[in-house]
């Protein structure tokens, strides 16, 4: 009952989103270039990245020089500085291999396809690690006159070391982009304050997009109905009541006279006649007629669960 109601208002949302999207070059970030939300997992891995490998470099640079004067041998400390931080720029370059293979195989999804991607994935990890580290140092000595030789060993001694270096990592980048449950102080608004459905209601030359909870009554006036709303606002739309009504059903709304349509959420008392027949007083300080030829409506004002109401003040 609530789609033929939605119907107007939903086709203008769709036909503006349609503009807007046309207009907007960026997306929502479900495709491949968006606004750059899917890079945010990547961007929290490196913000801890950057600092273990910046941290590593650091201690490696430092052992480096203390091993060097601890043996007597004394270099120029370009060299020890060109070691360390070729390897870890190489590793910074290294590590989106293991991103990959993060998005192509979530460990949520499965830890054994998750284990044997990463096991593949240490190999081109390794590669660009020591491929990138060991160029680096054969420019900067070439750029200082001198000579770097690494031999095939040297790689798989490096490989042997890349992979403790890619499961830190790799932990790094689990406890960056794991999902987070939401914050008690902020909790999630969809599940706690349902959207209020809207109604479009059309007066002449104006439209008004309209909350059903703004909606206090209805009143059949010739061949238009007549909403009363919050403010004291009483737009007029072409149609029946008994239309309206039955769209209206569906989210409590019920007929209390032949000629209105009431939303009992706002009614907070009736008061009786003495003739069968009961006024209704909203919380706006509005009343609507209740007739005694509709004892169903006055049964569901007065249950609870059926107005949806708490309120001592109905009797």
């Amino acid at each position: 009952m609530a789609e033929p109601l939605m119907a107007a208002g939903e086709v203008g949302d769709q036909r503006r989103a349609a503009r807007d999207e046309r207009r907007e070059p960026v997306t929502n970030g479900a495709g491949a270039v968006t606004n750059g939300k899917p890079f945010r997992p990547l961007l929290r891995a490196y913000a801890l990245w950057v600092p273990l490998i910046l941290l590593a470099t650091a201690v490696n640079i430092s052992s480096a020089v203390y091993d060097l004067h601890r043996g007597g041998r004394t270099l120029p400390l370009w060299e020890p500085f060109s070691w360390e931080l070729s390897s870890g720029v190489s590793v910074l370059v290294a590590v989106l291999v293991l991103a990959i293979a993060a998005r192509l195989a979530p460990i949520e999804r499965g830890w054994r396809r998750a284990l044997a991607i990463h096991i593949a994935a240490t190999l081109p990890f390794s590669a660009i690690h020591t491929g990138g580290m060991f160029s680096s140092r054969w420019l900067v000595y070439r750029l200082q006159d001198s000579h770097y030789h690494a031999s095939l060993s040297d790689a798989f001694y490096e490989y042997r070391k890349d992979l403790v270096t890619y499961a830190i990592l790799y932990g790094a980048y689990w406890i960056a982009t794991r999902p987070h449950a939401p914050s008690p102080a902020e909790p999630l608004r969809d599940a706690e304050e349902p959207a209020d459905p809207v109604i479009t209601i059309v007066d002449g030359v104006h439209t008004h997009r309209t909350p059903l909870s703004a909606i206090l009554s209805l009143r059949a006036a010739g061949n238009y109905v007549e909403f009363h709303l919050d403010g004291g606002n009483r737009p007029l739309m072409r149609g029946s009541l008994q239309e309206m009504q039955e769209k209206l059903a569906a989210h409590g709304f019920v007929r209390t006279h032949r000629s209105w349509v009431v939303n009992p959420r706002r009614v907070r008392r009736l008061t009786a006649l003495g003739s069968g027949d009961f006024t209704l007083t909203f919380d706006s300080g509005a009343e609507a007629p209740l007739s005694r030829r509709f004892p169903e409506a006055l049964a569901y004002l007065r249950k609870k669960e059926g107005a949806a109401l708490a309120t001592p003040s109905i009797t």
